[in-house]
């Protein structure tokens, strides 16, 4: 197993966890409209604005998503690559299980390059209530986590991928079964917003009622 064997493999599933955060929150958001504005009927949109939320909203989402995952995951990706290729000189082949057990060390990367490089305040206090504070850059327990929950599919997605080349066999089925699972999260997240929405707008209608 030579550096390039190493490389490009972790290379190309960099492009494959951006494609799989842009299709999650592309299908989310697409799972989100079709629920809440076609299912439960939503009066405020009409079927052709749901339509153009489908194709313009969630394209524009899916880029902005892709560029996200590539900012907070390069270096992480680098660290593994590099990790495997010094590894190798020790243990082989079997220098591609080093990662698993990095996977913590690299979570701290993740966090990171996710706290200083992607937008914290998206409303930059203008919708905020009166209480709110700027975002405080750091890292804590909470954050730790968030971070390991994130880069422990992305590793796990890498590692596969490279097992495979290794062993000189497809890649198909590690991407058609993170697909599987990609779509199944989405539908679920897609699920959940559409809830949160519902229960939201009945509190609101309460409330003008009252």
């Amino acid at each position: 197993m030579n550096p390039s064997t190493v490389r490009i493999p972790y290379a190309q599933s960099l492009l494959w966890i951006a494609f799989f955060a842009a299709f999650i929150l592309c299908v989310s958001l697409d799972t989100h409209l079709v629920f809440f504005d076609l299912i439960h009927r939503n009066p405020h949109r009409t079927l052709s604005d749901v339509i153009a939320m489908m194709t313009m909203q969630s394209a524009l989402i899916g880029v902005l998503a892709a560029i996200g995952a590539l900012l907070v995951f390069t270096v992480p990706q680098v660290f593994q690559a590099a990790l495997v290729d010094v590894a190798h000189r020790a243990f082989g082949n079997r220098s591609r299980f080093s990662v698993l057990a990095a996977l913590p060390i690299t979570a701290i990367l993740t966090w990171y390059w996710w706290d200083y490089l992607t937008p914290s305040d998206l409303g930059l206090g203008i919708t905020a209530p009166p209480d709110w504070t700027p975002y405080q850059h750091g890292i804590s327990t909470s954050r730790y986590l968030g971070a390991l929950a994130f880069q422990a599919p992305a590793t796990l997605l890498s590692f596969l991928y490279l097992d495979a080349k290794v062993r000189g066999r497809s890649v198909r089925p590690v991407l058609y079964g993170a697909i599987a699972i990609a779509f199944g999260i989405s539908i679920y997240w897609g699920h959940v917003m559409t809830q949160d929405q519902i229960r939201f707008q009945e509190r609101e209608t309460s409330r003008s009622l009252n």
